[in-house]
Parts: C-alpha cells; sequence; structure tokens
C-alpha cells in the first residue's frame, strides 16, 4: 500500500472519498509542518503539499527535499505560477509544481503511477523523458525544452487519463 502525505489541505473530502471507494491509499493528513515532518522520517514516497503551506515552510521543506531521494513532492498550485518552474527545475530533486483542480482518487493513483516512474527513464519509441535531471531525448538528440515546457510536459503525461480544457493547460 502506498503512502501518500497532504499537506494543507483545508478541504478533506478525499479522506470521505476514500473509505467510501475503499481505495488501496493510506493517505495521511497533516496541518503542521512538525507533525508533516514526522511522517516524512516514517518512508512516505509520495508527498503533495498546499501551496500556501509550501510558501510559509519553503526554506524547511527545501532543506528536506535536498537531503531526501526517495520521496517525491508535489506542489499543488493556482494559479499556477511561472516562479516555481523556475525554482525547481533548477534543482535536481524530486519536486514538481502541479495544478489540479481537486485532489481525487484518480488524481492521487495517476501521481502514484508517475512518483514510481520518476526513479526510472520514460521511453515511448525515440522518446526518452528522464525526470531526475529533467531532459528529454528525441531519436538520440537533446531535445531543448523550457523549464515551463518541461512542466507541461510532466502535467500531461500525470493527467495522461484526463481530458483537459484549454484553461486546465
Amino acid at each position: 500500500m502506498r503512502k501518500i502525505l497532504l499537506v494543507g489541505f483545508e478541504n478533506m473530502s478525499i479522506v470521505d472519498e476514500l473509505n467510501e471507494h475503499g481505495a488501496d491509499l493510506n493517505v495521511i493528513l497533516s496541518d503542521t509542518y512538525s507533525h508533516a515532518l514526522e511522517v516524512l522520517h516514517h518512508h512516505v514516497q509520495t508527498a503533495i503539499i498546499h501551496e500556501d503551506f509550501f510558501m510559509n515552510h519553503e526554506n524547511e521543506f527545501k532543506k528536506y527535499i535536498r537531503s531526501r531521494n526517495d520521496t517525491k513532492f508535489f506542489v499543488i498550485v493556482d494559479p499556477y505560477d511561472p516562479k516555481y518552474v523556475e525554482q525547481f527545475h533548477d534543482e535536481k530533486y524530486s519536486i514538481y509544481a502541479l495544478k489540479t483542480p481537486a485532489v481525487t482518487i484518480e488524481f492521487l493513483k495517476n501521481i502514484i503511477s508517475f512518483s514510481e516512474e520518476l526513479d526510472s527513464v520514460y521511453q515511448y519509441k525515440d522518446l526518452i523523458i528522464d525526470y531526475r535531471e529533467k531532459t528529454v531525448m528525441v531519436n538520440n538528440k537533446p531535445l531543448v525544452l523550457t523549464p515551463m515546457e518541461f512542466d507541461l510536459l510532466v502535467y500531461l503525461k500525470i493527467h495522461a487519463s484526463t481530458t483537459l480544457s484549454r484553461e486546465d493547460l
């Protein structure tokens, strides 16, 4: 069972949804940095952090994230701000800024699937995506992407089974 830490979210209706559908997810909720840190030390594979909470504890989270490679971090931002893309792109640790309309079971399952993929290189025919190094190759040649373009690629990969509107993108 995958452990997911949700940090700083006010509306936690996802817990009721998980209980109702019996999803095979262990979701841990936190609304304080000390509790989040305690949970992170107990091998949580994925942490999803609300933007406001992240900003209030940015330095502490970055220090922790840089020291650990086994937890994948996603900061949920709305509206999507390019400052996160630039800021996270330069770091060689697993942190991504995402915009999502709601934290749902489907979204959590997509995040889990993507988190597992982050430890390897994704390859489809002549396309190779190295998430850790944040690079893309096509036909064995580097494809130069801006940080915003790379994050859009990640966003599309995470939402692969979802129809997205223009506003979502």
